[in-house]
Protein backbone atom coordinates (compact mmCIF):
# COMPACT_ATOMS: atom_id res chain seq x y z
CA UNK A 1 0.00 0.00 0.00
CA UNK A 2 1.56 3.34 -1.26
CA UNK A 3 0.28 6.94 -1.32
CA UNK A 4 1.06 8.80 -4.75
CA UNK A 5 0.86 12.39 -4.27
CA UNK A 6 0.32 13.60 -8.23
CA UNK A 7 2.26 17.22 -8.85
CA UNK A 8 4.93 18.22 -11.35
CA UNK A 9 7.18 19.79 -9.12
CA UNK A 10 7.75 16.25 -7.72
CA UNK A 11 5.66 13.26 -8.15
CA UNK A 12 5.87 11.72 -4.54
CA UNK A 13 5.44 8.75 -3.67
CA UNK A 14 4.84 7.45 0.43
CA UNK A 15 4.86 4.09 1.86
CA UNK A 16 1.93 3.02 4.79
CA UNK A 17 4.17 4.57 7.66
CA UNK A 18 4.34 7.73 5.13
CA UNK A 19 8.43 7.50 4.59
CA UNK A 20 9.13 9.42 1.15
CA UNK A 21 10.36 6.49 -1.48
CA UNK A 22 9.94 8.41 -5.00
CA UNK A 23 9.92 12.38 -5.21
CA UNK A 24 10.94 12.99 -9.46
CA UNK A 25 9.76 16.33 -11.28
CA UNK A 26 7.42 15.64 -13.97
CA UNK A 27 9.87 17.39 -16.38
CA UNK A 28 11.51 15.27 -19.46
CA UNK A 29 13.96 16.17 -22.16
CA UNK A 30 15.19 13.84 -25.20
CA UNK A 31 17.34 13.46 -27.75
CA UNK A 32 17.31 10.56 -30.89
CA UNK A 33 18.07 7.75 -28.60
CA UNK A 34 17.07 8.52 -24.61
CA UNK A 35 14.73 9.90 -22.23
CA UNK A 36 15.70 12.12 -19.29
CA UNK A 37 13.31 12.60 -16.61
CA UNK A 38 13.49 14.56 -13.52
CA UNK A 39 16.68 16.96 -12.50
CA UNK A 40 18.33 15.36 -15.67
CA UNK A 41 15.60 16.50 -17.74
CA UNK A 42 16.04 20.27 -16.07
CA UNK A 43 19.46 20.15 -16.24
CA UNK A 44 18.59 20.32 -20.16
CA UNK A 45 15.99 22.76 -19.98
CA UNK A 46 17.70 25.87 -21.20
CA UNK A 47 20.69 23.93 -23.51
CA UNK A 48 17.73 22.10 -25.59
CA UNK A 49 14.60 23.74 -24.98
CA UNK A 50 13.15 22.88 -27.81
CA UNK A 51 13.02 18.72 -26.87
CA UNK A 52 11.88 20.08 -23.46
CA UNK A 53 8.61 19.64 -21.38
CA UNK A 54 7.19 19.75 -18.36
CA UNK A 55 3.39 20.12 -18.83
CA UNK A 56 2.43 16.41 -19.49
CA UNK A 57 1.05 15.10 -16.40
CA UNK A 58 -1.62 17.54 -16.29
CA UNK A 59 -2.16 17.46 -20.08
CA UNK A 60 -2.55 13.66 -20.71
CA UNK A 61 -3.05 13.56 -24.63
CA UNK A 62 -2.14 11.65 -27.28
CA UNK A 63 -0.42 14.95 -29.32
CA UNK A 64 2.72 14.20 -30.52
CA UNK A 65 6.19 14.35 -29.56
CA UNK A 66 8.63 16.77 -31.50
CA UNK A 67 10.42 13.60 -31.87
CA UNK A 68 9.62 10.08 -30.77
CA UNK A 69 11.92 8.47 -28.78
CA UNK A 70 11.67 4.54 -29.58
CA UNK A 71 8.14 3.81 -28.59
CA UNK A 72 7.43 7.31 -26.67
CA UNK A 73 5.03 9.23 -29.04
CA UNK A 74 2.68 11.26 -27.30
CA UNK A 75 2.50 13.09 -24.13
CA UNK A 76 0.80 10.43 -22.87
CA UNK A 77 3.61 8.20 -23.24
CA UNK A 78 5.70 10.44 -21.21
CA UNK A 79 3.71 10.15 -18.50
CA UNK A 80 3.44 6.47 -18.98
CA UNK A 81 7.36 6.79 -18.87
CA UNK A 82 7.17 8.79 -15.60
CA UNK A 83 4.97 6.55 -13.97
CA UNK A 84 6.83 3.19 -14.98
CA UNK A 85 9.54 4.74 -13.44
CA UNK A 86 8.18 5.13 -10.48
CA UNK A 87 6.93 1.91 -10.09
CA UNK A 88 10.56 0.23 -10.67
CA UNK A 89 11.79 2.70 -7.67
CA UNK A 90 9.55 2.73 -5.44
CA UNK A 91 8.52 -1.09 -5.63
CA UNK A 92 4.66 -0.21 -5.79
CA UNK A 93 1.70 -1.94 -7.09
CA UNK A 94 -1.55 -0.29 -5.74
CA UNK A 95 -1.86 3.26 -4.42
CA UNK A 96 -4.25 5.73 -3.17
CA UNK A 97 -3.51 9.14 -5.44
CA UNK A 98 -3.99 12.54 -3.81
CA UNK A 99 -4.64 15.22 -6.55
CA UNK A 100 -5.47 18.68 -7.01
CA UNK A 101 -9.01 19.78 -6.43
CA UNK A 102 -9.07 21.21 -9.98
CA UNK A 103 -8.57 18.34 -12.02
CA UNK A 104 -11.93 17.06 -13.71
CA UNK A 105 -12.85 13.38 -13.07
CA UNK A 106 -12.25 13.05 -16.74
CA UNK A 107 -8.75 13.67 -16.28
CA UNK A 108 -8.85 11.32 -13.15
CA UNK A 109 -9.97 8.62 -15.46
CA UNK A 110 -7.10 9.12 -18.00
CA UNK A 111 -4.70 9.13 -15.18
CA UNK A 112 -6.25 5.48 -13.85
CA UNK A 113 -5.63 4.16 -17.45
CA UNK A 114 -1.63 6.01 -17.33
CA UNK A 115 -1.15 4.40 -13.75
CA UNK A 116 -3.09 0.65 -14.27
CA UNK A 117 -0.95 0.54 -17.86
CA UNK A 118 1.81 1.08 -15.67
CA UNK A 119 1.11 -1.95 -13.14
CA UNK A 120 0.10 0.05 -10.48
CA UNK A 121 -3.30 0.08 -9.19
CA UNK A 122 -5.12 3.06 -7.82
CA UNK A 123 -7.41 2.22 -5.20
CA UNK A 124 -9.04 5.82 -5.23
CA UNK A 125 -8.38 9.71 -5.49
CA UNK A 126 -8.47 12.38 -2.35
CA UNK A 127 -8.22 16.10 -2.71
CA UNK A 128 -4.43 16.98 -1.90
CA UNK A 129 -6.10 19.97 0.13
CA UNK A 130 -8.82 17.75 2.11
CA UNK A 131 -5.80 15.06 3.14
CA UNK A 132 -3.88 19.21 4.19
CA UNK A 133 -7.36 19.78 6.04
CA UNK A 134 -7.50 16.78 7.85
CA UNK A 135 -3.69 17.10 8.81
CA UNK A 136 -4.58 20.40 11.12
CA UNK A 137 -6.17 21.12 13.93
CA UNK A 138 -8.35 23.42 12.67
CA UNK A 139 -11.77 23.69 12.87
CA UNK A 140 -12.85 26.35 10.58
CA UNK A 141 -12.93 26.91 7.25
CA UNK A 142 -9.64 27.98 5.00
CA UNK A 143 -7.97 28.35 1.96
CA UNK A 144 -5.30 25.64 0.78
CA UNK A 145 -2.43 26.67 -1.26
CA UNK A 146 0.00 23.95 -3.77
CA UNK A 147 2.40 24.78 -6.34
CA UNK A 148 3.99 22.72 -8.91
CA UNK A 149 6.24 23.32 -11.84
CA UNK A 150 3.66 25.63 -14.21
CA UNK A 151 0.35 26.52 -11.89
CA UNK A 152 -0.56 26.68 -8.55
CA UNK A 153 -3.44 25.25 -6.74
CA UNK A 154 -5.96 27.26 -4.74
CA UNK A 155 -8.55 25.21 -2.86
CA UNK A 156 -11.16 26.64 -0.45
CA UNK A 157 -12.21 24.56 2.66
CA UNK A 158 -15.59 24.95 4.03
CA UNK A 159 -15.53 23.69 7.98
CA UNK A 160 -19.48 22.59 8.72
CA UNK A 161 -21.30 20.28 10.82
CA UNK A 162 -17.50 18.75 11.69
CA UNK A 163 -16.84 18.27 7.97
CA UNK A 164 -14.74 19.71 5.67
CA UNK A 165 -15.30 19.83 2.32
CA UNK A 166 -14.09 21.68 -0.80
CA UNK A 167 -16.62 24.30 -1.99
CA UNK A 168 -14.05 25.95 -4.86
CA UNK A 169 -10.75 25.36 -6.59
CA UNK A 170 -8.92 26.77 -9.40
CA UNK A 171 -5.05 27.29 -10.76
CA UNK A 172 -2.88 29.95 -11.44
CA UNK A 173 -0.34 30.76 -13.15
CA UNK A 174 2.32 30.73 -10.19
CA UNK A 175 4.43 27.75 -10.75
CA UNK A 176 8.31 27.19 -9.92
CA UNK A 177 9.71 27.38 -13.43
CA UNK A 178 7.69 30.80 -13.96
CA UNK A 179 9.58 32.09 -10.81
CA UNK A 180 12.77 31.20 -12.47
CA UNK A 181 12.67 32.22 -15.48
CA UNK A 182 11.41 35.42 -13.82
CA UNK A 183 14.87 35.98 -11.15
CA UNK A 184 16.88 35.02 -14.17
CA UNK A 185 15.15 38.03 -16.27
CA UNK A 186 15.87 40.11 -13.45
CA UNK A 187 19.84 38.80 -13.08
CA UNK A 188 20.16 38.94 -16.15
CA UNK A 189 19.64 42.48 -16.59
CA UNK A 190 21.91 43.02 -13.63
CA UNK A 191 24.83 41.56 -15.63
CA UNK A 192 24.01 43.78 -18.51
CA UNK A 193 23.95 46.86 -16.19
CA UNK A 194 27.16 46.06 -14.51
CA UNK A 195 29.20 44.27 -17.46
CA UNK A 196 27.35 45.07 -20.56
CA UNK A 197 27.54 41.23 -20.69
CA UNK A 198 23.59 39.25 -21.52
CA UNK A 199 24.10 35.72 -19.92
CA UNK A 200 20.87 35.01 -22.31
CA UNK A 201 22.39 35.27 -25.08
CA UNK A 202 24.46 32.19 -25.06
CA UNK A 203 21.79 28.44 -23.82
CA UNK A 204 24.80 27.41 -21.80
CA UNK A 205 24.95 30.47 -19.57
CA UNK A 206 21.34 30.74 -19.28
CA UNK A 207 21.11 26.97 -18.25
CA UNK A 208 24.37 27.85 -15.38
CA UNK A 209 21.65 30.65 -13.91
CA UNK A 210 18.75 28.03 -14.30
CA UNK A 211 20.85 25.49 -12.29
CA UNK A 212 21.31 27.94 -9.69
CA UNK A 213 18.07 29.70 -9.20
CA UNK A 214 16.17 26.73 -9.30
CA UNK A 215 18.43 26.10 -6.44
CA UNK A 216 17.68 28.64 -4.54
CA UNK A 217 13.22 27.96 -4.88
CA UNK A 218 13.42 24.93 -3.16
CA UNK A 219 15.56 25.80 -0.34
CA UNK A 220 12.92 27.89 1.70
CA UNK A 221 14.89 30.73 2.20
CA UNK A 222 17.22 32.58 -0.32
CA UNK A 223 21.59 32.21 0.63
CA UNK A 224 22.77 35.46 2.82
CA UNK A 225 25.28 35.77 0.34
CA UNK A 226 23.31 35.89 -2.61
CA UNK A 227 25.97 35.57 -5.50
CA UNK A 228 25.67 34.03 -9.00
CA UNK A 229 28.48 33.50 -11.35
CA UNK A 230 28.43 32.40 -15.11
CA UNK A 231 31.38 31.08 -16.69
CA UNK A 232 32.28 31.19 -20.26
CA UNK A 233 35.36 30.45 -22.60
CA UNK A 234 37.29 33.85 -22.01
CA UNK A 235 36.09 34.95 -18.44
CA UNK A 236 34.08 34.27 -15.13
CA UNK A 237 31.41 37.45 -13.60
CA UNK A 238 29.57 36.97 -11.01
CA UNK A 239 26.86 39.66 -9.21
CA UNK A 240 25.25 39.83 -5.55
CA UNK A 241 21.34 40.12 -6.09
CA UNK A 242 19.14 42.07 -3.78
CA UNK A 243 16.77 39.88 -3.03
CA UNK A 244 14.09 42.61 -2.88
CA UNK A 245 14.77 42.48 -6.76
CA UNK A 246 13.05 39.08 -6.54
CA UNK A 247 10.62 39.30 -4.12
CA UNK A 248 8.94 41.89 -6.27
CA UNK A 249 7.35 39.21 -8.71
CA UNK A 250 6.03 36.94 -5.64
CA UNK A 251 4.65 40.01 -4.56
CA UNK A 252 2.66 40.51 -7.29
CA UNK A 253 1.58 36.77 -8.28
CA UNK A 254 0.15 36.45 -4.54
CA UNK A 255 -1.50 39.32 -5.16
CA UNK A 256 -3.58 37.91 -8.14
CA UNK A 257 -4.68 35.38 -5.67
CA UNK A 258 -6.96 37.23 -3.86
CA UNK A 259 -6.53 36.48 -0.57
CA UNK A 260 -8.61 39.55 0.87
CA UNK A 261 -11.46 37.91 2.14
CA UNK A 262 -9.35 34.83 3.31
CA UNK A 263 -8.82 34.95 7.03
CA UNK A 264 -6.85 31.87 7.05
CA UNK A 265 -4.39 30.01 4.63
CA UNK A 266 -2.61 26.31 4.86
CA UNK A 267 0.66 25.94 2.76
CA UNK A 268 1.37 22.82 1.46
CA UNK A 269 4.94 21.58 2.45
CA UNK A 270 6.71 22.31 -0.96
CA UNK A 271 4.24 26.14 -1.53
CA UNK A 272 6.63 26.48 2.00
CA UNK A 273 9.36 25.66 0.16
CA UNK A 274 9.37 29.14 -1.73
CA UNK A 275 11.57 31.41 -0.37
CA UNK A 276 10.56 34.16 1.97
CA UNK A 277 6.87 33.22 0.86
CA UNK A 278 5.33 32.52 4.33
CA UNK A 279 6.50 35.99 5.69
CA UNK A 280 4.77 37.71 2.43
CA UNK A 281 1.45 35.77 3.45
CA UNK A 282 1.93 36.88 6.49
CA UNK A 283 0.92 40.63 5.54
CA UNK A 284 -1.93 39.55 3.83
CA UNK A 285 -3.62 37.14 5.92
CA UNK A 286 -4.19 36.74 10.00
CA UNK A 287 -3.26 33.19 10.02
CA UNK A 288 -0.93 31.09 8.33
CA UNK A 289 -0.24 27.28 8.98
CA UNK A 290 1.97 24.50 6.98
CA UNK A 291 1.22 21.16 6.58
CA UNK A 292 3.92 18.12 7.04
CA UNK A 293 4.05 16.10 3.66
CA UNK A 294 4.27 12.99 5.98
CA UNK A 295 1.35 13.68 8.14
CA UNK A 296 -0.84 14.67 4.49
CA UNK A 297 0.34 11.18 3.39
CA UNK A 298 -0.66 9.54 6.59
CA UNK A 299 -4.32 11.48 6.34
CA UNK A 300 -4.90 10.16 3.02
CA UNK A 301 -4.39 6.25 4.38
CA UNK A 302 -7.09 7.48 6.74
CA UNK A 303 -9.58 9.35 4.94
CA UNK A 304 -9.28 6.51 2.20
CA UNK A 305 -11.43 4.34 4.79
CA UNK A 306 -14.00 5.72 3.43
CA UNK A 307 -14.00 4.05 0.02
CA UNK A 308 -16.18 2.10 -1.45
CA UNK A 309 -15.22 -1.53 -1.40
CA UNK A 310 -14.49 -2.45 -4.97
CA UNK A 311 -15.11 1.12 -6.64
CA UNK A 312 -12.96 3.99 -8.04
CA UNK A 313 -14.00 6.99 -6.38
CA UNK A 314 -12.94 10.44 -5.56
CA UNK A 315 -13.13 12.00 -1.81
CA UNK A 316 -13.35 15.82 -2.03
CA UNK A 317 -14.78 15.35 2.01
CA UNK A 318 -13.65 14.00 5.01
CA UNK A 319 -15.01 14.57 8.83
CA UNK A 320 -12.96 16.37 11.61
CA UNK A 321 -13.85 14.01 13.58
CA UNK A 322 -12.11 11.17 13.32
CA UNK A 323 -8.91 13.21 13.79
CA UNK A 324 -9.53 12.37 17.42
CA UNK A 325 -9.67 8.75 16.83
CA UNK A 326 -6.63 7.13 18.31
CA UNK A 327 -6.84 3.91 15.58
CA UNK A 328 -6.26 7.03 13.04
CA UNK A 329 -4.19 10.13 14.07
CA UNK A 330 -2.19 8.20 16.95
CA UNK A 331 -1.15 5.37 15.04
CA UNK A 332 3.04 5.12 14.70
CA UNK A 333 3.70 2.14 12.78
CA UNK A 334 2.96 0.89 9.67
CA UNK A 335 0.50 -1.97 11.00
CA UNK A 336 -1.27 0.65 12.75
CA UNK A 337 -1.62 2.83 9.89
CA UNK A 338 -2.78 -0.27 7.59
CA UNK A 339 -5.29 -1.35 10.49
CA UNK A 340 -6.73 2.71 9.80
CA UNK A 341 -7.52 2.17 6.31
CA UNK A 342 -8.35 -1.50 5.73
CA UNK A 343 -11.31 -3.45 6.99
CA UNK A 344 -9.03 -6.93 7.78
CA UNK A 345 -10.19 -10.25 7.61
CA UNK A 346 -11.16 -11.70 11.15
CA UNK A 347 -10.88 -15.66 10.28
CA UNK A 348 -8.51 -17.70 7.80
CA UNK A 349 -10.59 -20.88 6.07
CA UNK A 350 -9.26 -24.31 6.20
CA UNK A 351 -11.11 -27.44 4.64
CA UNK A 352 -14.66 -26.35 6.06
CA UNK A 353 -13.65 -25.11 9.77
CA UNK A 354 -13.26 -21.12 10.29
CA UNK A 355 -9.99 -20.24 12.58
CA UNK A 356 -9.59 -16.35 14.04
CA UNK A 357 -6.79 -14.71 13.11
CA UNK A 358 -5.10 -14.36 16.33
CA UNK A 359 -5.34 -18.74 16.67
CA UNK A 360 -2.26 -20.38 18.03
CA UNK A 361 -1.92 -22.15 14.96
CA UNK A 362 -0.40 -19.17 12.99
CA UNK A 363 1.69 -17.62 15.33
CA UNK A 364 4.57 -18.53 13.18
CA UNK A 365 3.56 -16.04 10.94
CA UNK A 366 0.94 -13.35 12.20
CA UNK A 367 0.98 -11.20 15.27
CA UNK A 368 -1.10 -11.17 18.28
CA UNK A 369 -3.06 -8.71 16.58
CA UNK A 370 -3.35 -10.52 13.30
CA UNK A 371 -1.02 -8.77 11.42
CA UNK A 372 1.63 -10.55 9.14
CA UNK A 373 5.25 -10.79 11.13
CA UNK A 374 7.79 -8.87 9.60
CA UNK A 375 10.35 -10.84 7.59
CA UNK A 376 8.43 -14.24 7.33
CA UNK A 377 8.05 -15.97 3.70
CA UNK A 378 4.69 -15.57 3.36
CA UNK A 379 2.56 -14.93 -0.05
CA UNK A 380 -0.72 -13.31 -1.01
CA UNK A 381 -2.70 -14.27 -3.74
CA UNK A 382 0.55 -15.88 -4.89
CA UNK A 383 3.04 -13.02 -5.07
CA UNK A 384 4.61 -10.77 -1.80
CA UNK A 385 2.62 -8.95 0.84
CA UNK A 386 2.10 -5.23 0.11
CA UNK A 387 0.20 -4.56 3.50
CA UNK A 388 0.41 -6.27 6.71
CA UNK A 389 -3.28 -6.74 7.01
CA UNK A 390 -4.96 -9.65 5.25
CA UNK A 391 -8.41 -8.61 3.38
CA UNK A 392 -10.90 -10.70 3.15
CA UNK A 393 -11.14 -13.01 -0.12
CA UNK A 394 -7.06 -13.04 0.13
CA UNK A 395 -5.23 -16.31 -0.06
CA UNK A 396 -2.78 -17.00 2.42
CA UNK A 397 0.01 -19.48 1.75
CA UNK A 398 2.71 -20.30 4.32
CA UNK A 399 4.57 -23.27 4.74
CA UNK A 400 2.87 -25.00 1.63
CA UNK A 401 -0.51 -24.35 3.61
CA UNK A 402 -3.14 -22.37 1.90
CA UNK A 403 -5.87 -20.39 3.33
CA UNK A 404 -9.18 -18.39 2.52
CA UNK A 405 -8.87 -15.51 4.31
CA UNK A 406 -13.09 -14.67 5.19
CA UNK A 407 -14.49 -11.81 7.20
CA UNK A 408 -17.07 -12.57 10.08
CA UNK A 409 -20.36 -10.75 8.41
Amino acid sequence: MHIIDVNDWELQCFTASGDLVYGVPCAASFDERNVFLGAEALARAKIFPQTFTSNYLYQISEAPLTRAVGNLRTYADLSFKQFEHMREKAQVREAVFLVPSYLQDQYLGLLAGIAKAASIAPLGFIDHCVACAYSTSLNQSFTTLDIGLNQTSVSSIEFANQEFRVTSANQTSLGTIGIADNWIGCIANEFIRNFRFDPLYSAATEQQMFDEVISWIGSGELPADLKISVHTEDAERSITVIPDLLQKYLVAKLDELSLDETSAVVLSHRFNRIPSIKEILGDRVSQCFVVDQKDVASSALAIAADFEAGKLERLRACSALSRNEESVVSAQSAHDRERALLKPATHLLESANAYPLKHRKFDAFLDEDGLLRPGVKVEIDGGEPTSAVIKAGQNVCYSGNTWLAIREA
